[in-house]
């Protein structure tokens, strides 16, 4: 409680009123489905693909990270291309084999135009509807780059991910898989309870533009505030990503602070968003 009292002073210090002119709107993504092991880097090159199957157990897949990343210096002996290089995800449900999967249009594809990078992860926004408990397949390719630029990683062998496995240009590496992250939003509303897995990504959205450069956001928990990363998706629209920890007690509150001034008249305002997360009972 006192940590909350203090956060709230400091926003008041800054002379923001609570009853906002600019609507804002808050959605935690959650972690689904994703494998955290590695063993095995890679390069992504030419007519190459890597894919993954996965079982996703929400309605809808918000954002997919995958381990990949644009390699600058030369790596056992090999020098990284340097030219353009686009980088696609494709999304298709998995039918009796990935030929026959791929038969059909994918029902979600973006590039790498539109993702944000945190570390070597790449995020892509996918945004897409999907049945719970039906197979995917996803997609990565770099539009036939002539030489090594994308370097990513793998858990080669262990059967590190149960809900499905790893694909090298089509060929099934049997018990291995690619090191990804799919996500689920949650709106944030009053009092939402979010159950299982603490949210990664808190994406803020403005009904109108706003002067990025004075928009001040960040997430509190029970022991104050956390370390995140801001990235701004466009002019309306700031993620808040990172690793928010989770405490011994069964359930705990977390607050996400917005203050930014009125595109219209200059008076500061401030949004505020909490949800409850609750652990997996045993």
């Amino acid at each position: 409680m006192k940590t909350y009292l203090l956060i709230f002073a400091f926003c008041c210090s800054l002379s923001c009123t609570l009853l906002a002119d600019v609507a804002v709107e808050a959605t935690a993504h959650v972690p689904d489905q994703f494998n955290e092991k590695s063993n095995d880097p890679k390069w992504l090159y030419s007519k190459e693909t890597i894919g993954q199957t996965f079982l996703p157990s929400a309605a809808k897949i918000s954002f997919l990270s995958v381990y990949i990343f644009r390699l600058e210096t030369k790596e056992a002996n090999v020098t990284p291309y340097k030219g353009p290089a686009p980088l696609t995800l494709k999304l298709w449900p998995f039918k009796e084999s990935l030929e026959k999967a791929k038969s059909d249009p994918p029902s979600a594809s973006c590039s790498d135009e539109s993702a944000f990078d945190v570390g070597h992860d790449k995020f892509f926004e996918v945004n897409k509807e999907v049945e719970a408990g039906q197979k995917y397949y996803f997609e990565l390719s770099t539009q036939e780059t002539p030489a090594p630029c994308y370097y990513y990683t793998c858990q080669y062998g262990g059967a590190p991910y149960a809900g499905g496995e790893f694909y090298k240009s089509g060929n099934p590496w049997n018990g291995s898989a690619l090191r990804f992250k799919t996500y689920c939003p949650v709106k944030l509303e009053s009092n939402t309870v979010i159950e299982s897995k603490i949210p990664e990504i808190i994406e803020i959205r403005f009904d109108k533009k706003v002067d990025k450069n004075n928009v001040k956001a960040f997430v509190a928990g029970p022991c104050g505030t956390i370390k995140i990363d801001k990235h701004w998706k466009n002019a309306n629209t700031l993620l808040l990503q990172g690793k928010i920890p989770t405490y011994p007690a069964d359930e705990a509150v977390y607050k996400t602070y917005v203050s930014f001034p009125d595109p219209d008249n200059g008076v500061c305002q401030v949004q505020v968003f909490t949800f409850s997360y609750k652990k997996a009972q045993k």
